[in-house]
């Protein structure tokens, strides 16, 4: 008898064990990047609040200061997706370039009346339009094609060429509020949260606001979320687990964007009164796009063929992630 219950309870060990062991092996670790801006606001408010842990995903965070850097980590297996703010633009060349490497699981853009970016200049510049840019210098986020591609088409519907007309300064976003503060460049193509750091420090001052949305895309999706192509084939259920993650955070900020703002203070360099004062944009997941914002979309990578950075035409509908 006493012989019989010690089988019972080895067996019952070795369940236990199998069992750890099993459920260790469903702990799946993900690696995402991200840059210290504020349109990554879901997945901060992800991270948080434990969306990640609750599902058994242990998330290994990547920050990267440009832009091209994440994008090409991704395309290279380094990194498996990048969070909900990374740079739409990019995905589409890339994925042109790079034959369905990537796929876009959502957006985030701007409006006349909460842009993505503004045209700040110190504060006692005499520069009021894109003309008086003329022969100066003008600071972008450094790095990037999305931003130089984009400064280039708003010079050329002012009559200004970038290099012949206006000589532009890539800069890391932590050194754009002290560029403009020294007057190291007569003007700041600024998104944010920088734009709302220059003008809370009182360095700076905005010329144009909106300028991406007043000339050329009204509905400014030039942000958003993507995957690795591969990260997909090989793990569907857990793309699919994450993405459906990311999506609920991005309704909940769309729904109550200063209850979640605090979450700012942990992953960018924005102080408590900063973040009071900082707008948020709206975010998108790739199943409650419409037609409208379809032709949106297509319009801003219509831009890139315009100036040859790629030789062909992209069709959105081939990068989401549905």
């Amino acid at each position: 008898m006493k012989i019989n219950k010690l089988i019972l309870v080895l067996v019952l060990i070795t369940l236990f064990v199998i069992l750890g062991c099993s459920n260790q092996e469903k702990e799946e670790t993900v690696r995402i990047g991200y840059t210290p801006i504020n349109t990554h606001l879901p997945l901060y408010l992800s991270l948080e609040e434990d969306y990640f842990k609750q599902e058994g995903i242990d998330v290994k965070l990547i920050k990267f200061e440009s832009p091209n850097q994440m994008v090409d980590a991704l395309i290279q297996g380094n990194i498996d997706l990048i969070g909900p703010g990374g740079p739409l633009g990019i995905y589409g060349i890339v994925d042109f370039k790079n034959n369905r490497k990537l796929k876009v699981y959502s957006v985030v853009g701007g409006s006349l009346k909460n842009p993505i970016a503004n045209l700040l200049v110190p504060i006692d510049s005499n520069i009021t339009s894109f003309q008086d840019l003329k022969d100066k210098k003008l600071g972008i986020w450094g790095g990037t094609i999305q931003w130089i591609t984009i400064t280039r088409e708003l010079l050329s519907l002012n009559g200004l060429e970038i290099d012949k007309d206006v000589q532009i300064v890539g800069l890391a976003p932590e050194l754009q509020v002290q560029a403009l503060a020294t007057k190291q460049v007569d003007a700041l193509f600024a998104l944010e949260p920088m734009s709302t750091i220059a003008l809370e420090k009182g360095v700076g001052k905005i010329a144009i606001s909106g300028p991406v949305e007043s000339l050329i895309l009204e509905n400014s999706f030039v942000g958003g979320g993507a995957l690795a192509t591969k990260f997909i084939n090989e793990n569907p259920k857990l793309a699919e687990k994450i993405v459906g993650i990311l999506e609920k955070a991005m309704k909940e900020v769309n729904e109550n964007p200063d209850k979640y703002k605090k979450y700012l203070k942990v992953y960018t360099p924005l102080n408590d009164d900063l973040i009071l004062k900082m707008p948020i944009l709206y975010f998108k997941s790739c199943e409650d796009l419409n037609e409208r914002d379809i032709e949106a979309i297509q319009k801003f990578y219509d831009i890139f063929t315009k100036w040859k950075v790629i030789d062909g035409r992209i069709n959105p509908k081939d990068l989401l992630y549905c």
